[in-house]
């Protein structure tokens, strides 16, 4: 299970002070929920935000687009995810939740990716903490040039993932390198979280 570690000046935030007790405990929810990832985007429904919470989905909806409108968060309806903006400046950081973002952001869209490192880069963050962004964006568990090479290719060739070629799920979709052969701009499997991996195991058992 993951520790979530919150910064006390939260608790002080003029910004959080002047939300209703329902908005604070969604606002918390963001940063505490189980589905929350290091990069701060995460799966979740109204309803089932009212469910855990015991809030109707319309009052989980106001709060949400209050939100949303005031920057705090990213609200993608459609997409069934929310980003919580300030969920990476308000844990201590360290250096495996940089990590975590580097391999998260592969499985973003490339609208979003962008929107995602202009916002921090706006607000000083990767300066503050010396990130190098073409290693964050390279999206690998190693340095292969071929490979992040392949990784901008295939966001910028299959900018939109609908469903998964082997299941047909239609959530938590990734780009998928046939054998891993990143020197080869020819093709791109669409694969879910849960074909993703077998679909790895697969190519390094062959190898």
């Amino acid at each position: 299970m993951a520790i979530r570690h919150i910064n006390d000046e939260f608790w002080t935030d003029p910004y959080v002070l002047t939300l209703d007790g329902n908005a604070q405990r969604i606002y918390l929810y963001c940063i505490f929920n189980w589905r929350q990832k290091p990069h701060g985007i995460f799966h979740a429904t109204s309803t089932e935000i009212g469910v855990y919470l015991k809030l109707k989905p319309e009052v989980v909806e106001k709060c949400l687009r209050k939100l949303h409108d005031d920057g705090k968060i990213k609200w993608l309806v459609e997409q069934e995810k929310i980003w919580n903006k300030d969920f990476l400046l308000t844990q201590l950081t360290n250096p495996n939740i940089f990590l975590g973002i580097r391999k998260l952001l592969a499985l973003e869209s490339p609208a979003l990716i962008d929107e995602y490192i202009a916002y921090y880069n706006n607000i000083g963050f990767w300066k503050k903490h010396k990130i190098d962004l073409d290693y964050l964006l390279s999206d690998q568990t190693d340095d292969n040039a071929e490979c992040y090479a392949w990784h901008k290719w295939a966001r910028e060739k299959y900018s939109v993932l609908s469903k998964c070629d082997v299941c047909g799920s239609t959530t938590n979709l990734a780009r998928h390198c046939p054998n891993h052969n990143y020197s080869k701009r020819e093709s791109c499997d669409i694969l879910c979280n849960s074909c993703h991996p077998k679909a790895n195991a697969k190519t390094i058992k062959e190898k």
